[in-house]
């Protein structure tokens, strides 16, 4: 469903879908009749005989440019390779999008039971610590312990905060590959 969303709503397809259009559109020009241009001129002029006739001249004028068959064939050629170009660089966006795509969904899986684990050495070392305070309020161990085993829990309750915040930024890199289409919350499953 996710790879569906980044193919569907990722910016780098549309712009590609852009790029073919534009191909498309080169190779239409490229095929086409260059268009004739046709100019109007006229003036007043006068004979310089002693008659002093006025007269009023007007030109037309028709260009059509011709081209070389081959030159047009080489640019529709081109046109056609451009095209061809576009249509393979939005397949291998495409193919990009959808790797990428996969390692971070993976990555967020990764992270989300790196989570699960350190939330379960929390409860385990909170466990721990009841039994060292328990054998140390009971003289069975020196009071240096409780300290050990206090410095210990900070640290699995800070490697939780950790992955915590490594989950949260690999869900925005993953809302972000599908264009903001998961929306700010969100839960993935898969194996």
């Amino acid at each position: 469903d996710i790879l569906a969303m980044a193919v569907k709503k990722n910016p780098l397809m549309a712009e590609s879908e852009g790029i073919i259009d534009q191909k498309e559109g080169d190779k239409i020009s490229a095929s086409a009749y260059p268009n004739p241009t046709l100019s109007f001129q006229s003036g007043r002029g006068t004979v310089r005989d002693p008659t002093g006739i006025t007269l009023t001249e007007r030109y037309a004028t028709l260009y059509q440019p011709l081209e070389w068959p081959g030159k047009r064939a080489a640019r529709q050629q081109a046109a056609q390779a451009g095209l061809d170009g576009a249509l393979a660089s939005k397949e291998e966006a495409k193919l990009n999008l959808i790797a990428a795509t996969k390692q971070v969904f993976y990555d967020l899986l990764f992270a989300e039971r790196q989570t699960e684990t350190a939330i379960q050495n929390v409860r385990t070392m909170e466990e721990v610590r009841k039994a060292v305070i328990r054998r140390v309020d009971a003289g069975e161990a020196p009071p240096f312990e409780a300290v050990k085993v206090k410095v210990e829990t900070m640290k699995v309750q800070k490697e939780v905060a950790r992955t915590r915040g490594v989950v949260q930024a690999i869900q925005a890199s993953l809302n972000s590959l599908t264009a903001g289409a998961l929306g700010l919350e969100f839960s993935i499953q898969g194996d």
